[in-house]
């Protein structure tokens, strides 16, 4: 039989516990789900719950639009935004020309509801291809200045 008194049970710490950030190495508390510092997912919590999934999300894109990538993040990142790029654009050319047809009276517009909402979803898909077109950009952008930085590794040693 065994002595509940003589157990051996770890010792008791008042310390709080922390872990090191694997992206940033920062030091963050064992109950946080996202580095306070970079946002990086810390927990698989943060990668499974619907609201914190998006957050994660969000954070992936975010690093590979602001860090000089590799080529496979580029082509990954050119398929994914720039797909949504090219199948927005027919919308958008679409609303256009409803929106310059003949078929709106312009001076009685409060009789055309049909015209608010094509207006709207022309603003609305000119932003959403505003942001595809910037994340594009700074992607390739980013990659062609880490490509060129590592082409020419002189220009960092200050050597000509």
């Amino acid at each position: 039989m065994s002595d509940p008194q003589h157990s051996e049970q770890p010792p008791e710490s008042n310390a709080v516990e922390e872990l090191i950030c694997p992206n940033c190495m920062a030091v963050v508390p064992t109950d946080a789900n996202f580095c306070r510092k970079c946002n990086a997912p810390l927990t698989t919590l943060a990668a499974t719950d619907p609201v914190w999934y998006i957050h994660a999300t969000a954070h992936v894109y975010q690093k590979a639009a602001s860090r000089p990538g590799s080529r496979i993040v580029l082509i990954g990142m050119w398929l994914l935004f720039g797909g949504l790029f090219l199948t927005n654009l027919p919308m958008a050319w679409y609303l256009i020309q409803r929106l310059t047809s003949p078929v709106y009276n312009w001076s009685g517009l409060g009789d055309s509801p049909g015209f608010f909402l094509n207006l709207y979803g022309l603003i609305l898909g000119l932003g959403i291809e505003a942001i595809f077109a910037a994340i594009l950009i700074k992607v390739t952008v980013n990659y062609r200045r880490g490509r060129s930085t590592s082409d020419n590794p002189q220009s960092e040693s200050g050597e000509p």
